[in-house]
């Protein structure tokens, strides 16, 4: 059940303003009387007057100077103002130089200090009291601001989690009756889960390893290893004549969302789903795995355009540790000694992948005793008005809680989005001033429960966030490293990102030295197995571009998200700022420039690229069977589209005012729409991900299952929904050029 609760804004303190500045002018009169009756009196005080308007003389040419060369070390910043100046006869570049700089460097690491200070390092969960609180201060930290509005979207669910009192367990019988393994999944007796906050008193549910939404049951018989869950990867279990009916699958956490891997499960008729961490995969998702015996937890859940609420798992599911995994991986391998899975898994283990082999030796048991626990998902928002365009807006948001052991540096997060919401707040004080275009400011809720709050968020506003959202910007996880700064975005919004990147101040050197890379937000998901965080659920629901900039550590280096904290503390938060004060730069250039910053022909050509790779790497492996001509012939035609396109937009941006500034920004959000397509229920970007190498996801996968199966059908399907969403964009682009 879902409640909206609207708090309306405090008063402006306007008048008290005013009253204010009248009676320091009447002030300011009655001294400069006093001050020449004074100078009857004596030479020393006309000479303190006179060094006094000497000294504000050369403030005031100081200040100037210091907003000239604001101007000139930034050119992103001038060409901004002249864009925006075409569209306002009484604009002030200067002003506007002056008010984004204010607000960017209003964000102070001692605000970060203290808040971390109050709140500590560790990320809640949904439910605890440190999550309570820190929401309370949220809230009340946005509903001072005068000319914003508050709203808190408050989202009843019933979770099936962990029973305190009796842990899932995992069993390996024997034919004879003996366990070759009997384990309660809880992790109480490892030091790392009792090394909590005093003031952080995690609910109960979440002492023992479980995965939520999973619903109880005792569950017994074979088991198959079905590498990372995906639907490609039960192609390869047939190729081998393996079957998944009535088994219970282990399955790799990574690529894609536990819900996905789980519903992948059901619909190949599986029983039940186990899920480990492999190491590698962990490292490169950022999860702190303590030591090979750690239980992670998981969530599954998922929003589906078919069904009327979540979907859900109907089967039991259960993480398991590392240990866990190697000894079942031990006794599906043929040769115990030649354990090569998952490495190689589809030729060391695929052709003996049912626990016993032919003998039936060995049956794995599970047990889950998860019950049902109410929970409040929240997810606060702070609406700030645009000036010109009210009806547009950017998103800016930052999570409240994590999953145990995937932190996403919440506290931090939250300190940044309230610092922001006060320095806009600030600013419009004592300017009057306003973005061109709206913002809202939003504490997600329910992180750790599969980004519940985001997925309510979206499906209870998706018609409106498709007409009028322009971007999002993630403020997750923006320190993972000292290192390298890492840029997370579209192709199209890459030549913004660059130049404000290439005028900010490196940390580490002091200096404009700032060692970055460019990765497309269309390639690997950053998150991992967080691909159902923030940022890919928008991308693949309704592909609004998001941007996110992190600084990591050296390639190989332990990527923990604790460990940068710790570091980041001992120097007054250097690092967070730094991504601060870009994200937010890059946040007012696309607020306050008129035009969607948006190069649609430069993402037209990457997906062009991209096409013609992925065709190239299905034309190798199938001899020459299949190919994606007809989606490279719409390629061409719709990059043709796209250039006639851009020189209707150069002739309507130099003839005609903002209505033709709102028709361009309007056809490129239509652009990226066109990308999310209808997958057995769920909505997915057909060209999410994709990566240089690799062509559109699942090129290499289509031709191993093509190679073994000697079918190419999946190709087929992928080619008709490929050519129908390219068609919609040229008939789109085509329409208005």
């Amino acid at each position: 059940m879902a409640h909206l609760t609207a708090y309306s804004p405090v008063r402006s303190d306007d008048q008290n303003i005013n009253g204010a500045e009248n009676f320091n002018a009447n002030s300011a009169s009655n001294s400069q009387t006093k001050d020449k009756k004074l100078c009857w009196f004596g030479f020393a005080p006309c000479v303190l007057l006179f060094l006094a308007v000497v000294t504000m003389f050369l403030i005031g040419l100081l200040v100037g100077f210091y907003v000239k060369e604001l101007e000139n070390e930034d050119p992103s910043v001038t060409e901004l103002c002249k864009e925006h100046q075409k569209d306002s006869q009484d604009y002030d570049v200067t002003k506007f130089v002056t008010y984004h700089d204010t607000l960017i460097y209003s964000i102070h690491g001692e605000n970060f200090s203290k808040f971390v200070e109050k709140y500590g390092t560790k990320d809640p969960v949904t439910g605890s009291d440190l999550e309570a609180r820190l929401s309370d201060e949220i809230l009340q930290e946005f509903t001072k601001y005068s000319f914003t509005k508050v709203d808190v979207e408050e989202y009843d669910i019933v979770v099936p989690s962990a029973d305190p009192s009796r842990p899932n367990r995992l069993e390996i019988l024997h034919h004879n009756g003996s366990r070759q393994l009997d384990a309660y999944l809880t992790n109480r007796r490892d030091k790392i889960a009792k090394s909590s906050l005093k003031r952080n008193v995690t609910p109960t549910e979440w002492q023992n390893a479980f995965v939520a939404f999973s619903p109880p049951g005792e569950v017994q018989g074979s088991l198959v290893y079905g590498h990372y869950g995906l639907e490609t990867d039960f192609q390869v279990l047939d190729a081998y004549n393996v079957s998944v009916q009535d088994k219970i699958v282990l399955l790799r956490l990574g690529k894609i969302p536990v819900a996905s891997k789980v519903f992948n499960v059901e619909s190949n008729g599986g029983k039940a789903v186990l899920l480990y961490w492999e190491p590698k995969d962990a490292e490169a998702s950022h999860v702190e795995l303590y030591n090979t015996t750690y239980i992670p937890f998981a969530s599954a859940t998922q929003f589906s355009t078919d069904l009327p609420t979540f979907w859900k798992p109907s089967i039991p599911c259960q993480t398991i540790s590392v240990s866990h995994a190697r000894t079942l991986m031990t006794h599906l391998s043929a040769d115990p000694r030649n354990v090569k899975a998952p490495e190689d898994w589809q030729e060391s283990v695929a052709r003996t992948n049912t626990l016993g082999g032919s003998s039936g030796s060995f049956i794995v048991r599970l047990t889950v005793n998860n019950q049902p626990v109410k929970k409040v998902i929240k997810n606060i928002i702070s609406t700030i008005p645009g000036q010109t365009e009210y009806d547009r807006y950017i998103i800016v948001g930052a999570p409240r809680t994590a999953l145990p052991g995937q932190p996403q540096d919440a506290i931090a997060s939250s300190s940044l989005l309230i610092q922001l919401a006060r320095a806009f707040h600030n600013m419009h004080q004592r300017h009057k001033w306003k973005p061109a275009k709206g913002v809202k400011l939003i504490s997600w809720g329910g992180t750790e429960l599969s980004n519940l709050g985001v997925q309510h968020y979206i499906k209870s506003h998706r018609y409106l966030l498709e007409q009028r959202a322009m971007a999002y910007i993630d403020l997750s996880q923006t320190t993972l490293g000292n290192d390298t700064l890492e840029m997370q975005s579209p192709k199209g919004f890459y030549e913004t990102i660059e130049k404000i990147i290439k005028n900010a101040v490196d940390p580490k050197t002091g200096e404009y030295t700032f060692s970055y890379t460019d990765n497309d937000d269309t390639t690997e998901p950053y998150n991992g197995d967080n691909s159902e965080s923030p940022s890919s659920l928008f991308v693949h629901t309704l592909n609004l571009h998001t941007i996110k900039v992190q600084y990591k550590m050296n390639a190989g280096a332990v990527n923990s998200q604790s460990l940068m904290l710790e570091l980041d503390m001992n120097h007054h938060f250097k690092y967070h700022l730094a991504v601060a004060h870009i994200l937010i730069k890059t946040m007012l250039t696309l607020l306050d420039t008129p035009l969607l910053q948006r190069d649609v022909c430069r993402d037209t050509k990457n997906i062009q690229l991209m096409v013609h790779l992925t065709s190239n790497i299905l034309d190798d492996c199938s001899g020459g069977n299949v190919t994606l001509a007809e989606a490279e012939d719409l390629c061409v035609e719709v990059e043709r589209a796209c250039e006639e396109f851009k020189n209707l937009t150069d002739t309507l941006m130099q003839t005609v005012g903002q209505s033709s500034v709102r028709m361009v920004s309007d056809i490129r959000m239509l652009f990226d729409r066109h990308l999310v397509v209808n997958k057995n229920g769920f909505l997915r970007n057909i060209m999410y991900p994709m990566s240089h190498v690799d062509g559109i996801a699942g090129a290499n996968e289509m031709c191993v299952i093509g190679e073994k199966t000697r079918s190419w059908s999946s190709v087929q399907e992928f080619k008709q929904t490929l050519s129908e969403s390219l068609t919609k964009i040229l008939r789109t682009l085509s329409l208005y050029s």
